[in-house]
């Protein structure tokens, strides 16, 4: 029995440093100087990514990592890879009427849309699980408490265990 629980967090562990490495990864492409099409108080420009604001009107296409959150407004046979964020590996399709939410950290792979931005860095959902995978960087997990059950900070987690001992009632019931 240990032997499989160790495995199975030991595999848990591996999961999680992927995908930490994967938001990582995308964190840093979403931070490099590249340079997006917006339109900013109705004039078409080009703006560095980490510029982007709440309001701009993005302008994205194939091949594009949409570097906030935000509404489909308008476009053409768009169809996003969500696997950044959900693990899911079909592309999605959206438009104004079928699932209209644009996600930071996702991928243009087919078609052309505009989007009004709604959340950028800390507050777009690839800023959100960056900020708790790192929040979470600070706990210490060990296996050593005699049974089994990973401790954090030192502090055993407090779990009821069942017993199969019959206890006497403390109701007032009669």
């Amino acid at each position: 029995k240990q032997w499989y629980q160790r495995r199975v967090a030991i595999t848990a562990g591996g999961n999680d440093w992927s995908k930490e490495r994967q938001f990582r990864s995308l964190q840093t492409k979403l931070d490099e100087d590249q340079k997006m099409p917006v339109i900013r108080n109705g004039e078409s420009q080009e703006v560095f990514t980490k510029d982007i604001v709440v309001g701009d009107i993005l302008q994205l296409g194939y091949g594009d990592i949409l570097p906030a959150d935000g509404i489909y407004i308008t476009g053409n046979d768009l169809s996003i890879d969500e696997s950044t964020l959900t693990g899911e590996t079909d592309h999605i399709k959206k438009s104004l009427t079928r699932d209209p939410m644009l996600l930071s950290g996702t991928s243009v792979m087919e078609g052309t849309c505009k989007m009004v931005v709604t959340a950028v860095g800390p507050n777009s959902q690839a800023g959100i699980i960056v900020s708790l995978i790192e929040g979470e960087e600070g706990e210490d997990f060990t296996e050593d408490d005699g049974e089994g059950v990973p401790v954090a900070n030192g502090n055993k987690p407090k779990a009821v265990k069942p017993s199969n001992k019959k206890e006497k009632s403390t109701d007032c019931d009669s």
